[in-house]
């Protein structure tokens, strides 16, 4: 991989070069995901669950904000209905579904874009705070951070 930066104005650049046997070249390819492996279907899956929640509570109702510990105990309650074998609602996609409203839910919380009293998740190792309560939680790991930092590009 070469490293060579040109400037364009509106484009991004790492500087950092890939070359394709055809010779053609492109900017680096890692740090910035994999679309192309997430599997479609899945996706599709879940989109029904987002459907199917526009019709019974509105089209973006999830968007609004709901606490965290509402997504987990959910997510928790259909991981466990399919542990058990039941097959009564898509409770893998349910599941997910639930995941991704929490991950979705918890960045907006860290860009300022949704209520910090959102995150109700207790950080249960720490010492209870000076008041005696038990602290809060940061809801995704540093990684997660960073991966959401380098797709907005911005400082978190």
């Amino acid at each position: 991989m070469s490293t060579t930066e040109i400037k364009v104005d509106g484009l991004k650049d790492t500087g950092e070069r890939r070359t394709f046997e055809t010779g053609a070249v492109r900017d680096k390819v890692t740090g910035k995901g994999k679309p192309s492996l997430v599997p479609n279907f899945v996706i599709w899956l879940v989109s029904r669950i987002y459907e199917d929640g526009a019709i019974k509570y509105a089209a973006r109702n999830w968007e609004k904000g709901m606490p965290l510990s509402a997504y987990l105990d959910s997510a928790e309650r259909h991981i466990a209905k399919l542990k058990c074998g039941l097959r009564d609602e898509p409770h893998a996609t349910q599941a997910i579904w639930n995941l991704v409203g929490y991950v979705f839910t918890a960045t907006l919380i860290k860009l300022g874009h949704r209520s910090a009293t959102l995150n109700d998740m207790p950080n249960q190792l720490a010492p209870l705070n000076e008041k005696g309560e038990v602290a809060i939680a940061e809801p995704l790991s540093p990684h997660e951070y960073k991966s959401i930092a380098t797709f907005f590009d911005i400082k978190l």
